[in-house]
């Protein structure tokens, strides 16, 4: 993926997914920006369409792709602390 995501962008799961429950194609909305774990790797907080209840989940920025420009604010209602540049 080339250029940074922003909190709000959309996003879809691209075909490098690693995460079972996804798959290429579908969507999400950053919840946010970007961090760096492990030396020069992105990662990005997504809250997935189809989640119910809505609900922060990490990708690398090769798992995911922007398909478009924000379409308003981030989503609400999510259950997680996010804004955090730190994970456990």
């Amino acid at each position: 993926m080339s250029g940074a995501l922003n909190k709000g962008d959309r996003v879809r799961i691209s075909r490098h997914n690693r995460l079972l429950h996804y798959q290429p194609g579908d969507t999400g909305t950053v919840w946010d920006k970007s961090h760096i774990v492990s030396g020069q790797t992105h990662y990005y907080s997504v809250v997935m369409d189809k989640d119910d209840p809505p609900q922060p989940i990490l990708f690398t920025e090769d798992e995911i792709e922007p398909i478009g420009p924000a379409l308003g604010p981030a989503p609400t209602g999510c259950s997680c602390s996010g804004g955090s540049s730190e994970f456990p």
